[in-house]
């Protein structure tokens, strides 16, 4: 009935939200960023409100594209970051693509080994202190 009102525009909120320019979680995670000195970047906003909660700095690229800005936003906080993107096709392919951009830019960067689970998955599977171990250089 009023389709025509929204011709041509985005058909959900996030569709003219530029992903690429913002990661979720960065304003509630910046003093953590820079006490502990690192952060974990995550594909989804679930994984670092978990990750928060258990005193870990994390942030989330919203879907699997880590850019150039991200990377420039990043740089404010801290020197290491570890990524921990989704187990699937996608999330490996861009896991690749964000170790490079994040080597580009100078951060000493780490993928953490995943065992096909997202961060919050894995938080309820194993609890705190396994993912701590895992976040090592």
């Amino acid at each position: 009935m009023f389709d025509h009102l929204y011709e041509g525009q985005p058909k959900y909120w996030h569709e003219s939200f530029n992903k690429g320019e913002h990661l979720y979680g960065l304003y509630e995670n910046a003093p953590l960023i820079v006490e502990m000195g690192y952060v974990v970047v995550t594909e989804g906003p679930f994984d670092p409100a978990a990750l928060y909660e258990c005193g870990i700095p994390a942030v989330a690229v919203l879907g699997s594209v880590f850019t150039e800005n991200h990377a420039m936003l990043l740089r404010y906080f801290t020197d290491y970051v570890f990524e921990w993107l989704d187990p699937d096709e996608a999330g490996r392919k861009a896991a690749e693509k964000t170790l490079k951009i994040l080597r580009e830019w100078g951060f000493k960067a780490k993928s953490i080994p995943n065992n096909n689970d997202d961060p919050s998955t894995t938080l309820v599977k194993e609890g705190r202190q396994r993912i701590i171990e895992r976040i090592q250089f």
